[in-house]
């Protein structure tokens, strides 16, 4: 739905105050989390600050709710019901800092606000496709209000909240809020639904061109160049008019083309009243718990309402199609996420049952590569099913270390896995994955993957320094401080600095790493999480490793260590445990062994 002007006459004049607290709110989070990187003014151009972003979810979006101890459950749109569309309607953002120096959403954007949901203590769930339904459904089963900034809600009988109209007051800890109810608005304004039906689709842009109906307004002398006004004397216009009066000239003014019109005002008529109970709604409603079925008639869309199949997954299976890579970076005849082809064949062949297909990866309509699975999958698993292995649910599925599976059939080895930090598992897998494609195409990102497990060690030591700040022996008191001094310059960018030390060639490696941590982590939900997965606002960090990168163009990567860390002993000996660890896997010898490591 598209009305010019609606957005702004409910929010300005159809709304009533309410006060968020003690309650519970459903949010759209597709909508509240729409812009949010953008309007954080956080840098994008080197991949994700994921550190400083989730800071913005946490401070910015979610602890009001928090303080004013309102129960929030988010629920993320899924995939699409129409693919071709999809593909159409994508264009290829095109980045320089002049003419096209626009905003391009940064790899990982979607996933911090899911993590930082989770720490919140929130709830979320994604919708096969739309949303929409599944909001409504649960609002009216937990009897509250839906946030959002999607207009389509005030033809919903549910209470509907406009995000931008949230004010939270420090001092009480609550939220005022503008709530829309479409009964109240009928009654204001003299309407009967089939009225305000009427008003919708002469109105909505989805539906009709722009100035379609101009001639049919003027005669009804409601016509105006400013269309916040044009929308008030249509609806004083319907209001003082009978429906047969409105719908016959219409109909008059239309023609033979009333069967559209017709059409489409009794589809928005049927979902004022559509009140279906959906999966999505039940699997929040029911405390994240689902009932399965052995074999489960429903086990996909189980699979994505619990989060086990990752949304990008949910047009690969239904439509065999997934977006390519948007990232800023040098542009040339392959698509950065072919770095993780291999896991995304794998997680496709895992839920068709290693069915034989063709897989279309696309930017736009323009750009699009057709694949053969058989090119890119391992040997099918010893496991027998009928239509896919997660028929019988996620518990029996975590039993089959399907993942491990998949990392032996690229030749890692994981004799070493029980030698790693639980939590960098993934990670380093994810790394090691990639070096090994990277060896066979006999391209060295050696320096690439060691910034990105040197940002890791130092982000992981600053949090723990944190975390024991107030209780720390004098010595480790002493290497917090030379830390901080060291990285300090890393963590920030001066003004023009971005233009003067970009280079899309570099990025383009730094951009194919991030989605095979990005596709590893869903490779690793998929397959039953039996790792923790990577947590992106703690060891991801696009500009800080970007600039890592730079500063030792000329140096050893190794002297480089030395030289700078010196004075960090516990930061050298993480390192050097992660790179051990790294190059086991790799099943290749390692240069760290060796090391000084300074104590003191």
């Amino acid at each position: 739905m598209k009305i010019i002007g609606l957005s702004n006459l409910i929010r300005n004049e159809e709304t009533e105050e309410c006060k968020l607290q003690n309650c519970n709110l459903v949010v759209d989070a597709h909508s509240f989390f729409y812009n949010a990187y953008e309007k954080s003014k956080i840098s994008y151009v080197f991949g994700c600050d994921a550190k400083e972003y989730a800071k913005y979810v946490r401070v910015k979006m979610l602890l009001k709710f928090k303080r004013a101890n309102v129960k929030c459950y988010f629920i993320f749109k899924g995939g699409t019901s129409d693919i071709d569309e999809k593909i159409n309607k994508t264009k290829s953002r095109k980045f320089d800092f002049e003419s096209n120096h626009k905003f391009i959403p940064p790899i990982f954007m979607r996933e911090v606000c899911q993590q930082m949901i989770e720490e919140a203590g929130f709830t979320y769930t994604t919708s096969i496709t739309s949303n929409t339904d599944d909001c409504v459904a649960l609002a009216e089963a937990l009897e509250c209000a839906i946030l959002s900034n999607k207009f389509e809600y005030c033809f919903k009988k549910v209470p509907f909240i406009p995000t931008n109209t949230l004010r939270y007051s420090h001092y009480d800890n609550y939220i005022m809020a503008g709530q829309y109810k479409l009964q109240n608005f009928l009654k204001k304004h003299s309407l009967t639904e089939r009225k305000f039906a009427i008003f919708i689709t002469l109105s909505d842009l989805h539906v009709y061109e722009k100035k379609h109906f101009d001639d049919l307004l003027k005669t009804w002398n409601v016509s105006d160049e400013n269309l916040d006004e044009q929308n008030k004397k249509l609806l004083k216009w319907l209001s003082d008019h009978t429906e047969e009066e409105a719908l016959s000239g219409v109909s008059e003014f239309l023609g033979n083309d009333n069967k559209k019109f017709n059409d489409q005002m009794q589809n928005l008529l049927d979902k004022i009243h559509q009140s279906e109970w959906t999966i999505a709604a039940d699997y929040l409603f029911n405390d994240c718990r689902l009932d399965v079925l052995t074999p489960d008639p429903w086990w996909f869309e189980k699979g994505v309402v619990s989060q086990s199949i990752a949304i990008p997954y949910i047009d690969l299976y239904n439509h065999k199609t997934i977006s390519g890579s948007t990232a800023i970076e040098k542009k040339d005849s392959t698509d950065s996420i072919m770095a993780a082809i291999n896991i995304i064949v794998y997680a496709y062949s895992l839920l068709t049952n290693f069915q034989q297909s063709e897989i279309t990866i696309f930017q736009d309509s323009d750009n699009i590569i057709k694949i053969n699975t058989k090119e890119f999958n391992v040997r099918k698993p010893g496991f027998i099913c009928k239509e896919s292995v997660f028929e019988k649910g996620w518990k029996v599925v975590r039993h089959l270390n399907l993942l491990e599976y998949f990392l032996r059939e690229n030749k890692l080895n994981l004799n070493c896995k029980h030698e790693m930090p639980l939590e960098s598992r993934v990670f380093l897998f994810s790394l090691a994955y990639f070096s090994r494609k990277k060896m066979a195409q006999k391209i060295d990102v050696t320096k690439e993957v060691n910034c990105f497990i040197l940002y890791y060690s130092i982000s992981n030591k600053l949090r723990i320094f944190e975390l024991h700040k107030l209780n720390m022996r004098p010595a480790l008191q002493v290497e917090a401080e030379n830390l901080i001094e060291l990285t300090d310059k890393y963590f920030k960018l001066e003004e023009n600095e971005e233009e003067e030390i970009f280079d899309g060639g570099k990025l383009k490696t730094f951009v194919e790493i991030q989605y095979c941590l990005l596709h590893m982590n869903y490779l690793n939900t998929l397959c039953g999480e039996n790792h923790y997965p990577t947590l992106y606002h703690r060891y991801i960090n696009g500009p800080f490793v970007y600039k890592l990168l730079k500063a030792m163009e000329n140096h050893n990567f190794y002297d480089f260590l030395e030289s700078h860390f010196q004075l960090c002993p516990s930061v050298l000996s993480h390192v050097h445990l992660l790179l051990n660890c790294y190059n086991k896997i790799l099943n290749t010898s390692t240069p760290v062994e060796n090391w000084r490591i300074v104590r003191h």
